[in-house]
């Protein structure tokens, strides 16, 4: 079964596998960013005078004689277009949409269930068992991915560095958008502008003013430097759809979703 992350529900899927769990998720309301209700089959998706086309996660959105290519990400719920802007899908029950309350259960591990339900779904369309049917092959795969899960955080702490909790946080969705909000904020001023503010100072001297002044300046122009790259920085990875396929082709070979 394919389960739609805007709102949990199954969707039978056929012998496409993922292919029919996108055709599924591009059904429902994306915010285009006026929120635009989508229906449709499993090749093609209506909304208004939208018109979106998919071909396995890569879509093409067309209004008039304008079109425009993009890709979906994993689960079906980001956008991507080629020119950076990008659309998301509206998600309920999960704390993700403008005003809604996030989960009240602690989320105890690295992702939360609907994220691993995404995982376990793609992997029971692409592994095939002998002897085994969809259900059996799937209480095996969940197994295997929550036993994982259960690991993520461990392993992040082990080999990770200061963007472990940055991880964590955007992760966590039993965390409001500005615990996340506060948890970035704080990271990029702990590990980005403060070190580059000392670093900057032991470098610089500027003739006719004192170490004071001189910090209080720098501490300016980094903060207006961070202001300016870390936007750049993110609309690059949307606009070279690193944002919603980060592997790209370095994933595994077999892996042709």
């Amino acid at each position: 079964r394919c389960r739609d992350s805007s709102n949990g529900s199954g969707t039978s899927s056929s012998s496409n596998g993922a292919t029919d769990c996108v055709a599924a998720m591009m059904q429902g309301t994306w915010y285009t960013p006026i929120p635009v209700e989508f229906e449709g089959d499993e090749g093609s998706v209506q909304g208004g005078e939208f018109q979106l086309a998919r071909d396995n996660f890569n879509v093409t959105l067309t209004l008039g004689e304008a079109t425009v290519q993009g890709k979906l990400n994993a689960d079906c719920t980001q956008i991507q277009f080629n020119n950076g802007a990008k659309w998301k899908k509206k998600i309920m029950g999960r704390g993700l949409d403008p005003g809604e309350e996030p989960p009240t259960k602690p989320q105890s591990d690295l992702l939360s269930d609907p994220a691993l339900d995404n995982i376990i779904d793609r992997l029971n369309a692409k592994i095939n068992v002998w002897l085994l049917n969809e259900d059996q092959e799937r209480v095996m795969i969940e197994a295997a991915v929550k036993m994982v899960n259960t690991k993520l955080k461990p392993a992040l702490d082990e080999f990770g560095a200061s963007w472990v909790p940055v991880v964590e946080a955007l992760l966590d969705e039993t965390k409001t958008g500005e615990q996340k909000c506060e948890t970035v904020q704080q990271a990029i001023v702990d590990n980005f502008r403060d070190p580059l503010v000392a670093w900057l100072n032991g470098k610089i001297d500027l003739p006719m003013v004192g170490e004071d002044k001189e910090q209080k300046l720098l501490q300016h122009l980094v903060d207006w430097l961070v202001d300016i790259i870390v936007p750049l920085a993110l609309d690059g990875l949307d606009r070279t759809g690193a944002s919603v396929d980060p592997l790209g082709p370095k994933r595994h070979p077999e892996d042709d979703d």
